[in-house]
């Protein structure tokens, strides 16, 4: 998330007039990938370097990375949380890098999914982004990460109510999902609903603590 996100977590700060809603985008660079999953710029230098997650080079060679990469970086996460360490984690990714080249190298083609079609779609601010998203929910595909964007598309209509049944209904497909947490929270706040609106992004900052802490403990240890 962006620098706005971070005064907003930090409730009871002000908000600002107009809340930056986050979606799920195509594409993160190296800072929004560190901020939001933990890890160190060096580890995810590493991983790219190494092949085991896939990454974009493009203007004055800065990186990025697409859905498809977020989908193993959220992967990371949940594997972090149950207690594995970073050299566990990245002996797993090999092993599902190994399988994909397995693939690759016996003729099969990776198609976009539909939600990664809705994607491109909303980056492009096509309007059918919103039919594509609910074509990837009734097929089971990353069906908290469509209903949060659809959840975007409503507010850009004015739609207040929808967004907060599509935000809602993104938590109810996967609880720790931060942008849903997030977004809840700014439309809670934006109505006046403190006690919800502290809610949901006390959630969201728990969820980057529990990413952050292990750092930290490690740090201190590293310091005594």
């Amino acid at each position: 998330m962006n620098e706005n996100s971070k005064k907003v977590i930090s409730f009871p700060s002000r908000v600002p007039a107009k809340a930056d809603y986050q979606r799920v985008k195509a594409s993160y660079s190296v800072r929004e990938i560190k901020q939001l999953f933990g890890l160190s710029e060096r580890t995810i230098r590493r991983w790219t370097d190494q092949g085991i997650i896939q990454g974009t080079t493009g203007a004055n060679d800065e990186l990025s990375y697409d859905f498809q990469a977020l989908t193993q970086f959220r992967r990371v996460r949940e594997l972090r949380a149950q207690g594995q360490s970073i050299r566990q984690i990245e002996a797993e990714l090999q092993g599902q890098l190994h399988l994909f080249r397995g693939a690759e190298r016996g003729g099969l083609s990776r198609l976009l999914t539909p939600f990664e079609e809705a994607l491109l779609l909303h980056e492009q601010g096509d309007a059918t982004a919103a039919e594509s998203y609910q074509e990837a929910i009734n097929d089971g595909d990353n069906v908290a990460e469509a209903y949060c964007n659809l959840g975007i598309i409503n507010l850009d209509l004015g739609e207040t109510g929808k967004a907060l049944d599509n935000f809602t209904l993104a938590l109810k497909h996967e609880p720790r999902h931060v942008e849903a947490h997030y977004n809840l929270g700014n439309l809670y706040y934006d109505a006046g609903e403190l006690s919800l609106a502290r809610l949901h992004y006390e959630a969201a900052a728990q969820i980057y603590l529990s990413l952050w802490t292990e750092i930290d403990e490690r740090l201190q240890r590293a310091r005594s």
